[in-house]
């Protein structure tokens, strides 16, 4: 069964402002503290648990059969312009992480043959979600997003 909290249950206007910026939007819902933010290069109406296809950590939590997502909607947008990796040929390397100057600045550094492109970042309830440490939150149930 998916979950879906409407924005009048989460007590919050989640609505676009004219003329505002998606960056500023995305920020404005970072800052409510409601919300978590997952990307993909993907259009998805319900995001479902998956297995993590690559992790490098001994962390558990990295591991779960989860819908991952984080409380920074930077890195979410990181995830979504990140092209699959079965296109990438050799070996490769991804660093993400925002600047430490700005930390509303996200940072990118990738090797030449990662692709990047498109992508959508969904926003999700937080309280589906339980964090699992750093800006990383998981659910381990259908989720929808709320925008």
């Amino acid at each position: 069964m998916s979950e879906k909290l409407s924005p009048e249950l989460l007590n919050v206007n989640i609505e676009r402002r004219n003329g505002e910026q998606i960056s500023d939007y995305l920020l404005r819902l970072e800052k409510m503290e409601k919300f978590v933010f997952h990307g993909s290069p993907k259009q998805i109406s319900e995001l479902e648990p998956r297995n993590p296809i690559h992790d490098a950590t001994n962390n558990p939590d990295n591991k779960r059969t989860a819908v991952y997502a984080y409380s920074s909607c930077a890195l979410g947008t990181q995830r979504a312009i990140l092209q699959s990796r079965n296109d990438w040929e050799g070996d490769w390397d991804v660093v993400g992480g925002m600047d430490p100057n700005n930390p509303e600045i996200p940072l990118l550094m990738t090797t030449p043959n990662v692709s990047l492109g498109l992508g959508y970042v969904y926003v999700l309830p937080r309280s589906l979600f339980r964090h699992t440490g750093g800006y990383q939150w998981i659910s381990e149930s259908k989720v929808r997003p709320v925008a």
